[in-house]
Protein backbone atom coordinates (compact mmCIF):
# COMPACT_ATOMS: atom_id res chain seq x y z
CA UNK A 1 0.00 0.00 0.00
CA UNK A 2 1.43 3.52 -0.90
CA UNK A 3 1.38 5.91 1.61
CA UNK A 4 0.02 9.36 0.59
CA UNK A 5 2.94 12.21 1.89
CA UNK A 6 2.16 15.40 2.11
CA UNK A 7 4.79 17.38 -0.09
CA UNK A 8 4.47 20.43 1.11
CA UNK A 9 3.37 21.69 4.41
CA UNK A 10 2.47 24.80 6.57
CA UNK A 11 4.63 25.97 10.06
CA UNK A 12 3.65 27.99 12.81
CA UNK A 13 2.26 31.23 13.04
CA UNK A 14 4.53 33.52 15.42
CA UNK A 15 3.20 37.36 15.90
CA UNK A 16 5.84 39.84 17.64
CA UNK A 17 4.14 42.57 19.09
CA UNK A 18 7.42 44.74 20.05
CA UNK A 19 9.92 43.00 18.65
CA UNK A 20 11.50 42.97 14.91
CA UNK A 21 11.97 39.34 14.56
CA UNK A 22 9.81 36.06 14.46
CA UNK A 23 11.09 32.93 16.20
CA UNK A 24 9.56 29.42 15.20
CA UNK A 25 11.40 26.66 16.44
CA UNK A 26 9.75 24.02 14.12
CA UNK A 27 11.01 20.28 14.07
CA UNK A 28 10.91 18.99 10.09
CA UNK A 29 11.78 15.39 9.42
CA UNK A 30 12.49 14.28 5.73
CA UNK A 31 13.15 11.09 4.62
CA UNK A 32 14.67 10.59 0.81
CA UNK A 33 15.74 7.73 -1.37
CA UNK A 34 18.26 8.56 -3.91
CA UNK A 35 20.74 7.02 -5.84
CA UNK A 36 22.21 10.30 -7.00
CA UNK A 37 22.23 14.23 -6.14
CA UNK A 38 19.91 15.29 -9.44
CA UNK A 39 16.98 16.44 -7.48
CA UNK A 40 18.23 16.95 -3.84
CA UNK A 41 15.50 18.13 -1.82
CA UNK A 42 15.55 22.20 -1.26
CA UNK A 43 13.44 24.33 1.53
CA UNK A 44 11.00 26.62 -0.27
CA UNK A 45 9.37 29.65 1.80
CA UNK A 46 6.86 32.13 1.88
CA UNK A 47 6.83 34.64 4.57
CA UNK A 48 3.27 36.08 5.16
CA UNK A 49 2.70 39.65 7.23
CA UNK A 50 -0.55 40.35 8.66
CA UNK A 51 -1.34 44.17 9.10
CA UNK A 52 -3.44 46.09 11.64
CA UNK A 53 -6.05 45.67 9.75
CA UNK A 54 -5.60 41.84 9.77
CA UNK A 55 -5.38 41.89 5.69
CA UNK A 56 -2.55 38.67 5.47
CA UNK A 57 -0.47 39.64 2.68
CA UNK A 58 2.95 38.06 1.15
CA UNK A 59 6.23 39.26 2.60
CA UNK A 60 9.07 37.30 1.03
CA UNK A 61 10.29 34.25 -0.50
CA UNK A 62 12.73 32.15 -0.50
CA UNK A 63 14.84 28.97 -0.47
CA UNK A 64 17.27 27.21 0.22
CA UNK A 65 19.14 23.67 -0.46
CA UNK A 66 19.24 20.86 1.80
CA UNK A 67 23.44 20.54 3.00
CA UNK A 68 24.78 17.31 1.12
CA UNK A 69 27.17 16.43 3.96
CA UNK A 70 26.18 14.85 7.00
CA UNK A 71 25.90 16.95 10.55
CA UNK A 72 24.60 20.31 11.60
CA UNK A 73 24.70 23.22 9.35
CA UNK A 74 23.83 26.72 10.27
CA UNK A 75 22.24 27.99 6.94
CA UNK A 76 21.10 31.52 6.47
CA UNK A 77 18.07 31.74 3.80
CA UNK A 78 18.14 35.70 1.92
CA UNK A 79 14.34 36.63 1.58
CA UNK A 80 12.97 38.42 -1.47
CA UNK A 81 9.98 40.10 -2.65
CA UNK A 82 8.73 41.46 -6.13
CA UNK A 83 9.22 45.59 -5.99
CA UNK A 84 6.26 46.25 -8.24
CA UNK A 85 5.75 49.41 -10.16
CA UNK A 86 5.17 52.78 -8.14
CA UNK A 87 1.70 52.38 -8.49
CA UNK A 88 0.91 49.11 -7.12
CA UNK A 89 3.57 50.40 -4.16
CA UNK A 90 1.28 53.21 -3.56
CA UNK A 91 -1.99 50.70 -4.08
CA UNK A 92 -0.28 48.64 -1.43
CA UNK A 93 0.07 50.61 1.14
CA UNK A 94 -4.01 51.82 1.04
CA UNK A 95 -5.64 48.55 0.14
CA UNK A 96 -2.91 46.01 1.04
CA UNK A 97 -1.73 42.93 -1.08
CA UNK A 98 0.87 43.37 -3.53
CA UNK A 99 2.70 41.94 -6.27
CA UNK A 100 3.21 37.84 -6.21
CA UNK A 101 4.90 35.67 -8.60
CA UNK A 102 1.99 33.91 -11.20
CA UNK A 103 5.20 31.09 -11.37
CA UNK A 104 6.81 29.86 -8.34
CA UNK A 105 9.70 28.19 -10.29
CA UNK A 106 11.04 32.00 -10.51
CA UNK A 107 11.92 31.34 -7.29
CA UNK A 108 14.65 28.82 -8.01
CA UNK A 109 15.58 30.02 -11.52
CA UNK A 110 18.16 32.81 -10.93
CA UNK A 111 18.61 33.69 -14.89
CA UNK A 112 14.53 34.33 -14.58
CA UNK A 113 14.55 35.94 -11.35
CA UNK A 114 17.73 38.80 -12.36
CA UNK A 115 15.49 40.12 -14.60
CA UNK A 116 12.84 40.81 -11.63
CA UNK A 117 12.90 44.01 -9.45
CA UNK A 118 13.06 42.46 -5.85
CA UNK A 119 13.25 44.44 -2.77
CA UNK A 120 15.13 42.41 -0.01
CA UNK A 121 13.30 41.23 2.94
CA UNK A 122 15.19 39.57 5.49
CA UNK A 123 17.18 37.14 6.35
CA UNK A 124 15.79 32.94 8.09
CA UNK A 125 18.27 31.54 9.99
CA UNK A 126 17.84 28.09 10.04
CA UNK A 127 20.04 25.26 12.10
CA UNK A 128 19.84 21.77 9.91
CA UNK A 129 20.62 18.48 10.99
CA UNK A 130 21.51 15.73 8.41
CA UNK A 131 21.88 12.08 8.68
CA UNK A 132 23.17 10.11 5.25
CA UNK A 133 23.40 6.25 4.85
CA UNK A 134 24.41 3.87 2.22
CA UNK A 135 25.70 7.18 -0.02
CA UNK A 136 28.91 4.93 -0.70
CA UNK A 137 26.55 2.23 -1.55
CA UNK A 138 25.55 4.08 -4.39
CA UNK A 139 29.03 5.44 -5.55
CA UNK A 140 27.91 9.02 -4.20
CA UNK A 141 30.77 10.53 -2.71
CA UNK A 142 29.79 13.86 -0.45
Amino acid sequence: MAENRDREGQSQVDNPVNQEAAFFGHPIDIHFATKGLQGWPKLHFQIWHQDSFGRNELYGYGFCHVPTSPGMHNIECQTWKPSGTYREQITQSFLGGGPQLKNPDLIYSSALRCKLVTTAMGTIHLKIGVILRNFDKFGIEC
